[in-house]
């Protein structure tokens, strides 16, 4: 009887396009694809990205939001009916994907193995700018926005939400801010608590 040199066999396998094609669409069949609806899914869920995209009316899951009747969406000052987590979003799903296999021929075996590419804040930043300064809404959620001990919350119809004003030395407009409480920070773990669940989803 003849015989074959399968690793040589194999290493031409692995060189095929179509078989390539084949692996790609086998590994995003039998899990990529499923990981990656789990990681959407977790920054749908996540409470900033629900508060932010119900808008002026929504709930805070912030305390100290909470117990003005204001939210994020307000404090933060962004334009009634839009909906400032969707370029976010769209970024995490352009940017979740799977690096270039690597494939390496046995003699009785082919093994395929590859690496998922995930966002990092600093990529998450460009497509989230303030709607007012400079700096990047979700960078500085998390480091902490100026600006409370004179937010108040109400059906103004000034503001950009609609929603709320910074309260003037005054009540005259461009007079300086004028604080009307203790705490002048709202921080809150957002984005790097997710890429955080992110990276532990596609270590399974």
């Amino acid at each position: 009887m003849g015989s074959y040199d399968m690793k040589a066999i194999n290493r031409k396998v692995v060189k095929s396009r179509r078989f390539r094609r084949d692996v790609m669409r086998s590994i995003q069949k039998k899990g990529f694809e499923k990981q990656k609806q789990k990681a959407l899914e977790k920054f749908d869920k996540h409470p900033v990205t629900q508060e932010i995209r119900g808008g002026e009316s929504a709930s805070s899951s912030v305390e100290e939001l909470n117990s003005t009747g204001g939210n994020l969406f307000t404090f933060i000052g962004f334009n009634k009916g839009t909906d400032p987590t969707y370029p976010v979003r769209n970024a995490i799903e352009k940017l979740i994907k799977i690096k270039f296999p690597r494939f390496s021929a046995g003699r009785k075996q082919i093994r395929v193995s590859y690496s998922v590419s995930l966002p990092t804040l600093d990529d998450l930043t460009v497509v989230s700018p303030m709607p007012w300064g400079s700096g990047s809404w979700i960078e500085r959620l998390e480091k902490g926005i100026s600006g409370f001990d004179s937010y108040m919350f109400k059906a103004f119809g000034e503001g950009r939400s609609g929603f709320a004003l910074q309260a003037k030395v005054g009540g005259v407009r461009g007079a300086p801010n004028q604080s009307i409480r203790g705490t002048g920070n709202i921080r809150r773990a957002y984005i790097t608590e997710i890429i955080k669940d992110f990276r532990k989803e596609f270590r399974k």
